[in-house]
């Protein structure tokens, strides 16, 4: 008999490849081999595990950043962890998930938006701070670097941006942390940032 876990995991694959609207509760019971009670024993509709299955992977990410922010690298061994779980994330996002949230979920968008604009908030800071402290950061009011940052997520990490101008996911999160990491790093900062990036592709 397949547990919770194991339902949350199969249906977040198939949601992020196939888009929530396409995939119906007979189909995931049907694939998985256990019967319809088995899948509303735990979860009793389709919008409940929707909305599991996403929270579930975006806990997840939160802590895995969490984890990255509170450890004792420097800041920019963390600003390259913290982009590495991104683009991990962005690319489990296909095209079809990307549309179906855009035209058919809107309300799910603005959850998830929610969610990372709070993560973004309460956490942070705490970077733009260590990076100032170790001479890795330009020396900038941390609440302006904040809003900036979190406004080109926004503006950029969005369904709508990212089908009207032909970006993968992966891509664009690729992009648009390269620059606001690179804009946000001193001199030493950005020497830094360059080589351990590049011993990590070699």
């Amino acid at each position: 008999m397949a547990d919770k876990e194991n339902i949350l995991l199969f249906s977040r694959q198939k949601f992020l490849m196939s888009g929530i609207t396409k995939v119906t509760m007979d189909e995931i019971a049907r694939e998985m081999k256990i019967s319809k009670k088995t899948l509303y024993k735990h979860f009793p509709s389709k919008n409940s595990l929707v909305h599991e299955t996403i929270f579930d992977m975006l806990n997840s990410v939160r802590d895995s950043i969490l984890k990255i922010i509170d450890g004792p690298q420097n800041v920019i061994e963390k600003l390259i962890g913290i982009g590495q779980i991104f683009f991990s994330i962005a690319k489990t996002f296909s095209e079809s998930w990307l549309n179906d949230i855009r035209m058919n979920h809107h309300e799910l968008w603005l959850e998830i938006d929610k969610f990372r604009t709070l993560v973004i908030q309460q956490n942070f800071a705490k970077i733009i701070e260590q990076g100032k402290i170790e001479g890795l950061f330009i020396d900038r009011p941390t609440p302006l670097v904040m809003t900036a940052f979190l406004g080109a997520v926004r503006s950029v990490i969005n369904p709508e941006f990212l089908m009207n101008h032909s970006f993968t996911v992966k891509s664009a999160a690729e992009i648009t942390l390269d620059l606001l990491f690179t804009g946000m790093l001193t001199k030493q900062g950005r020497k830094a940032y360059k080589q351990l990036k590049s011993e990590m592709i070699s």
